[in-house]
């Protein structure tokens, strides 16, 4: 039955809080109208759901900024949850029971939005600090590489750098592992060493390839910044390198201009990262215009099942962009049909699974021959 499972969250030391999924489809989100309603700016309007078939309990993200994690592993598709999994709305922590709490909370007192942390969480996720430092000691990560292709020709122009975890003890994806990181206190520097890992692999490219690599929003704001820069270019010094900026790394314009004046320096370029998934940092574009502007796979993702007004105001940002001396970029495209619409509306460059997956080095070298 539905109503045997629970959704069970912390409010301190020896007191928890469950709410029964008594139908579904049981809604989480920041609108109060949802099963699950979480008043905090995590977590999107209609954040996830789950559902029911034959017995089985099922979550499913819908389309959120922050994401869903099952068992620290962020999800793109319908997943079955079990007994004693670990959900992550945002940083939010819930426990799947199919038991009662011992001190149950009235379900008003969900409404304060607090942050919540799911008690009896796995040992290695709350006692990792000793296997992440030991992860960052010994640089116990690998590095992926997706092509960044030129649609007209076929051609690839660049790639973009994604690390993994490599250590038994902690997740592969980068989600959880930045997810550790920022408890910690040590998201830059997860950050760095997948730089300083994937950047010297990738010294037998072409010249012409340019090489994408991401911050960790805090990053920008420290004042060893323009050093970590600096360092990241030693590693490459006849690359051209390409920082992608996050959205919360945009803090105002002033560090933005800042910013673009040490990679001018260094001989790097900038792209903005996951534009239209967030705030429209338009006056950013337009005082401190990068490279590159990345438009995020939400926009993108069955661009071609979208109104003919959807288009039409894609296609004037793309046509803004280019006006300023931006190369609009399209990611996530998976489908040719989806590639056909992107083409119409005017990108030139595209990134996505349908030209190719994060690869090892050895497999992107291989593309190239």
């Amino acid at each position: 039955m539905v109503g045997d499972w629970y959704l069970e969250g912390s409010l301190g030391p020896g007191r928890t809080w469950t709410i029964p999924i008594e139908q579904t489809p049981f809604l989480i989100g920041r609108q109060e109208i949802n099963d699950l309603h979480l008043a905090s700016n995590e977590i999107s309007r209609q954040h996830a759901e789950i559902v029911c078939r034959a017995g089985t309990l099922w979550i499913r993200d819908l389309g959120s900024t922050n994401g869903t994690f099952l068992n620290h592993q962020r999800i793109d598709r319908q997943m079955v949850l079990a007994k004693n999994d670990v959900l992550h709305f945002g940083s939010l922590e819930f426990r799947v029971s199919r038991r009662a709490s011992v001190d149950p909370v009235p379900r008003d007192s969900m409404k304060t939005g607090v942050f919540m942390a799911a008690p009896e969480l796995p040992e290695h996720f709350v006692m990792c600090g000793d296997e992440f430092e030991q992860l960052l000691a010994e640089q116990r990560v690998f590095p992926l590489y997706q092509p960044i292709m030129n649609s007209a020709t076929g051609t690839m122009i660049g790639c973009e750098l994604l690390g993994r975890g490599n250590h038994p003890a902690l997740p592969v994806e980068p989600a959880g592992l930045f997810h550790i990181a920022e408890r910690l206190g040590k998201g830059a520097e997860l950050s760095r060493l997948f730089r300083n890992v994937g950047i010297p692999a990738a010294v037998n490219l072409p010249n012409g390839i340019e090489l994408f690599f991401n911050d960790h929003p805090t990053e920008m704001s420290r004042p060893d910044a323009a050093a970590s820069l600096e360092q990241t270019r030693g590693l490459a010094p006849d690359r051209r390198l390409i920082l992608e900026l996050s959205e919360k790394a945009v803090t105002d314009l002033r560090a933005m201009r800042e910013l673009r004046s040490v990679l001018n320096d260094l001989g790097m370029g900038l792209a903005y990262d996951d534009f239209g998934a967030g705030q429209a940092r338009l006056l950013e574009l337009i005082e401190v215009p990068p490279d590159y502007l990345k438009f995020d796979a939400f926009l993108i993702r069955d661009l071609d099942k979208q109104s003919e007004r959807f288009h039409r105001a894609l296609q004037a940002l793309v046509e803004m962009s280019r006006d300023l001396g931006v190369v609009p970029l399209a990611e996530g495209v998976e489908t040719r049909d989806e590639l056909a619409v992107c083409e119409h509306l005017g990108f030139g460059v595209i990134q996505g699974f349908l030209f190719g997956r994060p690869v090892p080095i050895s497999e992107l070298e291989y593309q190239l021959i």
